[in-house]
């Protein structure tokens, strides 16, 4: 129980973006003002999995409303930055939105788990293709590292996970506790990329 709220205290380290953000807020262009409303809704989603998880001991219904919201604000961010990937967004995008919207109803744990499946090959694909963009480690570079790094990892985990908890609980724990550190390494990422906007960048105002 002590590792729970461990790293539950570390998932709080959001916090530090999100202040920071707020101070700079109204100097942000389109694109990152569009990222730190997903930094806020991080925030919430994790507040909400902790109360359900503490109250109800089960917090996958929490997914059901994140993982359509978060798509959908990532998805306008990927649009600001990517022009090349526009059309690739816009198809692909209402898709992983459509399943999340009709089939949540029908199959809910499996939804969950399959959401966060197709939402980590989304986002980490075009997050690669924004870091391999950067020629600075400015702001967006720290931003798709962070995001590439959590859905690379979130990819493997969620993978996995039902299979390691059925053969060996342990092994289930400590890749749990793996993506757990990879969030905090994610939100270093996301606190060093509100702190260099707008130095030393290759950002297009937009």
């Amino acid at each position: 129980m002590a590792i729970f709220w461990f790293f539950a205290g570390l998932r709080g380290l959001i916090l530090i973006p999100i202040i920071m953000g707020s101070f700079k807020f109204n100097s942000f262009d389109k694109g990152m003002k569009i990222f730190y409303c997903s930094l806020l809704l991080i925030f919430a989603n994790d507040i909400m999995k902790l109360w359900m998880a503490v109250t109800y001991h089960n917090n996958l219904m929490v997914s059901h409303f994140y993982t359509p919201l978060f798509l959908t604000i990532i998805s306008l961010f990927f649009y600001n930055r990517l022009e090349d990937h526009r059309r690739l967004i816009t198809f692909v995008a209402p898709v992983i939105l459509g399943f999340c919207i009709l089939f949540g109803s029908m199959f809910f744990n499996e939804y969950a788990s399959m959401s966060q499946l197709f939402t980590s090959v989304y986002v980490a694909y075009l997050s690669f293709q924004l870091l391999n963009k950067q020629k600075t480690r400015n702001a967006d570079f720290y931003i798709a590292g962070g995001l590439f790094l959590f859905y690379t990892v979130s990819l493997m985990h969620f993978t996995l996970f039902d299979y390691l908890y059925e053969t060996n609980k342990t092994n289930a724990l400590t890749s749990a506790i793996i993506l757990e550190i990879i969030i905090f390494l994610t939100n270093i990422d996301y606190t060093l990329a509100i702190w260099k906007y707008p130095k030393s960048s290759s950002l297009q105002m937009r």
